[in-house]
């Protein structure tokens, strides 16, 4: 490319820019959000809940912090339909349809996921047509659906699109069927709609199907959408033709154009049309183009102007974000652009705040603003900057007025353009300059200049050439703060400098001054670097303010920048941490930090305006402070201000605007009566809950769940929330509770989210509540009931079946102890018994005898005596030999028993030549019996056996020893002589067998026959 061409393309580039530049004159200023991987933004939906909807590629939510993407997976049938969305809208049931390029989606929110849906209809061809679907729902909640096949109604009971043949009613030589582009309802007849078509317009009737076409002469025309507005007119969203208009009682149609001249009219193609209802006669029109942004002028239809337009400037951040296709106004006034690359928004606070280039110079940095009235009741304004050729004067509106001319006195040097503040002299008119290079007085009715210098031989002079501060107080006093030598005042009467006293002047002396200001009781206060001056003008005392460590109560610490006076007669003073209020009472002062509200601590410049608020400016923010209510809000460049940074000029105008300037040369200019302020309290929903860092998906959080159950062991987790206020969402406040483990309400600022761990089981309940970008609180907020379920060996069943079997152990073990000392006791007993009976019988016996024998003088009956006494013995030694033998646990076994028994028996049955058989089941030898009952068995069996030695007088005798299904069976049988069983017998032997039977809990039988013998039966159960 050649030179020439290069300059003559870089020409029409800047007529371009100006081009567009002269179109964007209104005062909005667009703030974006990209989505994932930058996609564009196609149509976009504000739900009932709050959230907006974004159709792109695929589903976006977006809760003003996160953005959920919802996209078509071909293995889940219950994902989206199709990626490309081109419609949103949300029934009455809260459910979100999406007509997508290939299908139509509702989505749940109870499940989180998508149901997909297709055309029901009698001819093949419209089977499963569902392509670039458009959705609306009219006035009584049904669901239209139109595409390349028509318009279609959803039957919610059928749960399936019913197609309607509108093509019949076509009018002849017109293409048979049609593609419907837009639907909305007719205010006028409520029993239709309108429908935008790739061919015409149709007036379709809900109940009966019947459509009448409507075509506009010449050759056909795309509608690519179409709006009915607050007039009830009808505007046509055109590809190619600009803006049609339809006149319903004429039938004809009319097409505007754009215009060339403004750079973005040439295609003339038309997205969509929406309207922002302001009231019928103010309200804005936004037409999205393939070129940009347009708001016309549509009050008269016959005579459209295109006044403003809004395209994408590279360099501009506030610009449109790129090519939009829809636009949206939500309840809340925040208009919504989807754009090629973002979503763009206008915040209503920004249609407030109007820029002005009052210096035509990118490089001025403006330092204060001087009002001046003129006559008639006008005002002009002056300008002290760095980086310009002098003050620079602008009329009313902040537009540079012709340039100021100073006499060639003015200025030595450069330094004498860099002007840190001017004062007008209302009475003279005289020009007060303070520069870098010295004081200048501008005479203007004389064009005369009058420079001040320091001069050291004179201690009455400006004491540095960096005048800072100018203030003319009601006494015709000039006061003139310098960069690092304090201050000085002049009586502009004389113009001779005024003495200070040398106490303060010292103080003063090497101090920075930054700020001056003259209250209303005639005080003038001077705010210096560490220290603040006051002195009453009545009086003439002085005052000095300075940071003290130990007192909290005193000025805080660090440069004084700003000064200002409430309505109420406050002072307020803005410092290097924060904002300082003067109690005239206590004579001490209340901060005011980040921690309560500031964008910065770093305060500079303030001011009071006629309501009664301050606004005081910082390094990152605007902030306006109500003292009535300490409330306090901050501004930013989202909100409409030029720059962040509002650290350099601000005042009040007369007609209470306030003018705010700094670096760039331009000046914000706003009515802080007409601020947008949210007083809606913003929904609050809880969004999630995460389980050691992953998300809980047992159930849906969209909307939030009432109650949701945890184990022991999911005692560690997270809970985010959020509040749908997307006016500045990032100035949402929020705070939380639960309750069973906090005291008391927590503010966590704007953190949305909160983490617990190692909660202990129970039943909590989290609240929380929010508050929106204005401080209005939802304090019923949303809540959440979590009950974290005890392990098993913690909850009340186990806890009781554990009480229950400590209980019955422990009565157990008590019975068995006992019994225990029972069982001891009965056998102490029991041997105290056979000891007295048995034992205790046979020595009284053996004593007798003893004595007998004693006395006896014939030796036959002495020997008849000792051998009694013999025998009695050896009685005596087999009954300790038997209560030794019972009472011993190692002989607890039938084993021992039944070998005892067998011995005994074999001695006496030998003795006796009686033949004897004794059997034993072998399997017996591991049974066990108790003490009593070992010992009964023994006696019984004894007995059994004495009594065949003593009286049977038998030749042979048995003993079997059996065990079958637990009883123990010993039979003992002799062929003696036997005896009547039926005669009552006394004797002590049967009736021992009997008696020890009982005690034992066994039964015995006895049969004898005379002269055929006896048979004792013991059976005993043995578990």
């Amino acid at each position: 490319m050649s030179i020439r061409a290069k300059k003559l393309l870089c020409l029409l580039g800047l007529i371009a820019t100006s081009c567009i530049a002269y179109a964007q004159t209104t005062p909005f200023a667009f703030s974006h959000f990209t989505l994932d991987n930058n996609l564009y933004a196609h149509v976009l939906m504000r739900d009932s809940k709050g959230y907006l909807w974004i159709g792109s590629d695929g589903l976006f939510r977006y809760d003003g912090v996160n953005l959920k993407h919802f996209i078509h997976d071909p293995k889940n049938n219950n994902s989206l339909v199709s990626d490309i969305v081109k419609s949103i809208i949300e029934d009455k049931k809260g459910r979100i349809w999406i007509g997508a390029i290939k299908g139509i989606s509702c989505y749940d929110p109870a499940t989180d996921s998508f149901t997909n849906y297709e055309y029901i209809s009698d001819n093949p061809k419209n089977r499963n047509a569902l392509f670039d679907n458009v959705l609306f729902t009219d006035a009584g909640d049904t669901l239209w659906c139109g595409n390349q096949s028509g318009i279609s109604r959803f039957d919610d009971q059928k749960k399936q699109f019913i197609l309607y043949d509108v093509a019949k009613h076509q009018l002849p030589g017109h293409k048979k069927g049609i593609f419907i582009t837009g639907i909305i309802d007719d205010k006028k007849n409520k029993g239709w709609l309108w429908l935008s078509s790739y061919d015409g317009l149709v007036h379709f009737n809900k109940k009966t199907g019947f459509s009448r076409y409507y075509y506009p002469d010449g050759p056909p025309i795309t509608m690519n959408n179409l709006f009915q507005d607050s007039h009830d007119r009808l505007w046509l969203a055109t590809w190619g033709s600009g803006l049609g208009y339809f006149n319903e009682y004429s039938g004809q149609f009319s097409f505007s154009l754009f215009e060339q001249d403004y750079h973005f009219g040439t295609d003339n193609i038309v997205f969509n049309i929406q309207e922002d209802v302001k009231g019928k006669d103010s309200s804005l029109f936004f037409v999205s183009t393939n070129k940009g942004l347009c708001l016309p002028d549509l009050h008269d239809p016959a005579n459209i102007h295109f006044k403003y337009f809004y395209s994408h400037v590279p360099d501009d951040p506030k610009s449109i974000g790129s090519i939009p296709s829809q636009t949206l106004i939500d309840k809340q006034g925040i208009t919504w652009v989807a754009t090629d690359k973002d979503v763009s928004y206008i915040l209503p606070s920004t249609q407030v705040f109007k820029q002005v280039n009052s210096t035509h110079s990118q490089s001025a940095l403006i330092n204060s603003i001087t009002e001046e009235k003129l006559d008639g009741g006008h005002y002009q304004y002056w300008l002290s900057c760095w980086y310009t050729d002098g003050p620079v004067l602008c009329d009313e509106n902040f537009l540079p007025k012709q340039k100021v001319q100073l006499h060639r006195g003015y200025g030595k040097n450069a330094n004498s353009r860099q002007i840190n503040q001017i004062v007008i002299d209302p009475e003279t008119r005289d020009v007060w300059i303070a520069t870098m290079d010295g004081l200048y007085k501008w005479n203007r009715a004389k064009n005369t200049i009058k420079t001040y210098y320091p001069d050291k031989s004179n201690p009455l002079s400006l004491p540095s050439e960096h005048v800072m501060c100018l203030l003319l107080d009601h006494q015709k006093r000039l006061w003139l703060g310098t960069y690092h030598s304090g201050f000085v005042s002049m009586n502009i009467l004389n113009d001779s400098f005024i003495k200070i006293p040398s106490q303060i002047q010292n103080t003063a002396k090497d101090r920075r001054v930054f700020c001056m200001y003259e209250d209303s009781k005639q005080r003038t206060w001077l705010g210096c670097a560490g220290a603040l001056f006051m002195m009453n003008g009545k009086t003439g005392k002085w005052q000095v303010y300075e940071h003290q460590k130990n007192n909290n109560k005193s000025k805080a610490a660090g440069d004084v920048n700003g000064i200002a006076e409430d309505k109420n007669g406050n002072i307020w003073i803005g410092n290097d941490e924060g904002l300082n209020r003067y109690n005239e009472k206590t004579k001490d002062f209340d901060l005011f930090t980040t921690a309560d509200g500031l964008s910065n601590d770093h305060i500079y410049n303030i001011v009071c305006d006629k309501a009664g608020i301050l606004w005081a400016g910082t390094t990152n923010g605007l902030n306006s402070i109500d003292p009535a209510t300490n409330i306090i809000k901050s501004f930013y460049e989202k909100d409409g201000l030029s720059l962040n940074d509002q650290s350099n000029a601000i005042m009040i105008k007369s007609d209470n605007e306030i003018a705010t300037a700094g670096a760039k040369g331009t000046v914000t200019l706003f009515d802080p009566a007409k601020l947008y302020r949210n007083s809606t309290p913003p929904p609050v929903y809880i969004t999630s809950l995460k389980l050691f860092n992953k998300q809980d998906k047992r159930q849906s959080y969209f909307p939030s769940p009432k109650e949701i159950n945890l184990s022991y062991d999911e005692n560690y987790f997270s809970i985010d929330f959020i509040a749908l206020n997307l006016m500045n969402p990032g100035d949402n406040k929020y705070a939380y509770e639960l309750t069973g483990l906090d005291k008391n309400w927590i503010q966590s600022g704007s953190e949305h989210s909160v983490t617990y761990s190692n909660l202990s089981a129970g039943t909590y309940t989290f609240k929380v509540k929010a508050a929106n970008n204005d401080g209005i609180w939802n304090n019923q907020g949303a809540s959440l009931i979590i009950t974290i379920s005890p392990p098993f060996w913690k909850t009340w069943w186990f806890i009781t079946i554990c009480v229950v079997a400590i209980a019955v152990i422990g009565y157990g073990l008590y019975n068995y102890r006992l019994e225990q000392l029972l069982q001891v006791e009965r056998l102490r007993t029991k041997i105290s018994t056979d000891l007295h009976d048995d034992i205790g019988s046979t020595l009284s016996s053996i004593s007798i005898l003893s004595e007998l024998v004693l006395h006896k003088k014939d030796k036959d009956q002495a020997d008849e005596m000792l051998n009694e006494i013999k025998d009695n013995a050896i009685s005596l030694m087999e009954k300790m030999d038997d209560i030794v033998w019972s009472i011993n646990p190692k002989n607890d076994s039938l084993e021992d028993l039944l070998s005892r028994i067998t011995r005994f028996a074999s001695q006496l049955f030998e003795a006796k030549n009686i033949e004897h058989n004794i059997t034993i089941q072998p399997d017996i030898k591991d049974l066990k019996l108790s003490m009593e009952s070992r010992q009964h068995l023994y006696l019984m069996i004894k007995e059994s056996i004495n009594n065949i030695v003593k009286h049977a007088n038998c030749t042979k005798a048995s003993i079997a020893a059996t065990y079958k299904d637990h009883l123990l069976n010993v039979v003992i049988d002799d062929n003696g002589k036997g005896f009547k069983t039926d005669k009552n017998r006394s004797g002590n032997g049967l009736i021992n067998l009997k008696e020890r039977a009982v005690k034992m809990g066994a039964n015995v039988q006895i049969e004898s026959v005379p002269r055929k013998g006896t048979m004792v039966a013991i059976s005993i159960k043995i578990k």
